[in-house]
Parts: structure tokens; sequence; C-alpha cells
């Protein structure tokens, strides 16, 4: 495939729809997070992106205005691609188009994961919830449980929910007492209970 290989470190922003032209990035290695701001200037992150990701998804395939700025979780590895050779390349790449529309099915899942998790009211059960949906997109299987292969911290976390650090702390604390999930010292989470 053309276009442009890069290394992207932890904590950098990849891209952002102040970017001047349309690109699309294929993550090949590592996880890269979507995130907002709200009215109040609070960061919101929607979506992480792992291996075999694409994004920005909404402006590969047709025109409309990026709203989400995309920030390196981990150490990343992307290709990066002019909108239009990235197109040309599906159009030409049988294998590519296939990977990508199934990728495509898989990110549709997690957005419908996270919107059914809307209707949950009880923030023990909305972080559970979306602990479990990271699982099962990214998690690596393990005799007690499903591992997240990357770090989410606690502000990592309250941006998902849209929720105070203060109150992720307390629920985690809580879920590991039930037993539910497992902090390792590295700050990696296990979900115990099966998927």
């Amino acid at each position: 495939m053309r276009g442009e290989s890069l290394t992207i470190n932890e904590a950098t922003v990849v891209y952002s729809p102040f970017s001047a032209t349309p690109e699309v990035f294929f993550v090949e290695f590592g996880y890269i997070f979507a995130f907002t701001y709200d009215d109040n200037g609070k960061r919101r992150i929607h979506l992480i992106y792992g291996p075999g990701s694409y994004f920005p998804v909404l402006t590969v395939f047709k025109n409309t205005e990026q709203r989400a700025s995309y920030e390196a979780l981990t150490k990343v590895i992307v290709k990066k691609y002019k909108r239009e050779d990235f197109l040309q390349e599906l159009k030409t790449n049988i294998e590519l188009s296939n990977a990508i529309v199934h990728k495509t099915v898989d990110q549709l899942g997690i957005f419908a994961d996270v919107v059914i998790n809307l209707q949950v009211t009880k923030l023990e059960d909305k972080l559970l919830g979306r602990l479990q949906n990271l699982a099962k997109a990214h998690g690596e299987v393990k005799k007690d449980g499903v591992t997240l292969p990357y770090k989410l911290t606690h502000y990592h976390l309250a941006d998902m929910l849209g929720v105070e650090r203060e109150s992720v702390s307390r629920v985690l604390i809580s879920l590991k007492k039930k037993k539910l999930i497992e902090l390792d010292n590295h700050g990696c989470i296990t979900i115990l209970n099966k998927l």
C-alpha cells in the first residue's frame, strides 16, 4: 500500500479537524482514541482504534465536517494517506477493501454498544459495560479474564463517561472489591467475568 509510514509517541495528537488536507490514517500498531470537547471545554473520549482500524471514518467516504481529534494512547505506527489515494487503493486492492468492510462493521458494533450503554444510569454499570466493550474489541484473553492491552488512566475513563475522575476511582475500587476487575501495577485492567 502506498502511504507515508509514521511512528507516533503516546499522548501526541495524530489528527485534528484543523488539518489542512483530508487525510486517512490506517493503524498498523498501537492504539489511538478519538475525542471532542463539550461546551464546557471538557474532553470526551468516544472510541479507541486498534491495529487494522482507520480514521477519520466519517470523512473517508463522504465529504463531511470532521469534529473529532485523535490522540495516541500508546506508541503507534500508522500509514497516512491522502484521502483520494486511500480511496483509489480500496478500488484496486480487494484484500484491503474486504479488511476495511470488516473493520467498519466492527466499528459500527462498537458504536452500537456505546449507544446502548448510554441508557444505563448507574455509574458502576456504565463503567463495567464500557470496559467489557473495550475488552471485546481489543482484549487479550488470559486464564482469569480478558486484559486490555493498554493503560487507561482514571482521567481517560472519566473522559469516556463524562464524569469526574474521583467518581471513577470510587467505582474502580468497588468493581475490584466485587472481583469483577483486576488492576495491575502498570495500570492495565483485566475484566474477570467472562464475556
